[in-house]
């Protein structure tokens, strides 16, 4: 009986040691509340918002009854990050060695219409005023000379009257800039296609006129029915994007402009002191006043009235 006792007894703590764990020790510092960091990803996955949109319209009892349409007045803030406007690109130094090197290029996506050198300059023009005609000269040729612009990193500003235009703008806040220069380039397209039907259409309704008699083409060789509009309205009048801070032109010419008979008027006098003409007329004018020419010049003027 001892023998069996005694040998039960080990194999019992060994079975409830190997079933529960050892406890563990109690530590204060287990209660604390614990601390973690989190850091946000970066680049396309980045949480951050990168644009912002205001649109206010507003549609009059008159406007609702002719199908007018509404008034609408719309503001974009676009911030333009790195990685949109930057690729890295891995190049190999050479076969035998494998080491790669990582080149980062700038991706040239260009600016929509609206904000291209040619209308934004109209833009300011109509806010400023209308140049002279020497200083329309120059600006043409500096438009001629400059070229397209295109995305960079930094802030823009977009505004536009056309609910048109911010519907779709709206609907491109879902694509990157790749896929804007994509959509621009296929409504383009698109517009020209529509131009050279409508222009061949009416070509050929005009010959058709002359001669009188009904062009007898096969199906096949019929053209197609051309819609009357466009299929993507022009709105680049009523849109413009600037950079932020805007490219305003350069004031110092207007200024000059404006301040030049200023400078001529303050010449002149500066000129005659150093002369001595002012001090001569000066000395007249007090060699006169103690003199009675002056009264009589006076009683004589009120004889007149």
């Amino acid at each position: 009986m001892s023998s069996s006792s005694a040998h039960s007894g080990p194999s019992t703590t060994r079975n409830s040691s190997e079933g529960h764990p050892p406890e563990r020790a109690y530590l204060y510092w287990d209660r604390l509340p614990s601390i973690k960091i989190l850091r946000p990803p970066k680049g396309k996955f980045s949480p951050k918002v990168d644009e912002r949109c205001f649109t206010y319209c507003s549609q009059s009892i008159r406007g609702r009854i002719n199908q007018s349409d509404p008034w609408c007045r719309t503001v974009c803030i676009r911030h333009i990050f790195a990685h949109e406007v930057n690729r890295a690109l891995a190049v190999h130094n050479s076969r035998d060695t494998p080491a790669v090197t990582v080149e980062t290029v700038h991706v040239k996506y260009p600016l929509p219409p609206e904000g291209q050198p040619q209308h934004t300059s109209a833009w300011f023009e109509g806010i400023l005023g209308r140049p002279s005609d020497e200083q329309k000269e120059e600006g043409e040729k500096e438009r001629e000379t400059e070229r397209a612009r295109h995305w960079d990193e930094g802030r823009y500003l977009w505004f536009s009257k056309s609910r048109w235009a911010a519907q779709e703008k709206i609907d491109l806040m879902m694509c990157d800039l790749e896929r804007q220069a994509e959509w621009q380039k296929f409504k383009e397209q698109s517009n020209e296609d529509w131009a050279h039907q409508t222009q061949r259409r009416d070509s050929q309704q005009g010959g058709e006129a002359v001669s009188g008699s009904r062009s007898e083409l096969p199906p096949a060789e019929q053209p197609a029915s051309v819609p009357l509009k466009r299929p993507y309205p022009d709105v680049v009048g009523q849109s413009v994007l600037l950079p932020l801070p805007p490219p305003f032109p350069p004031l110092g010419g207007q200024i000059e402009n404006l301040l030049a008979p200023t400078y001529k008027v303050l010449g002149i006098v500066q000129e005659s002191i150093r002369s001595g003409a002012q001090g001569e007329l000066a000395a007249r004018i007090w060699e006169k006043a103690q003199t009675d020419e002056p009264f009589r010049l006076t009683r004589r003027n009120n004889r007149w009235v």
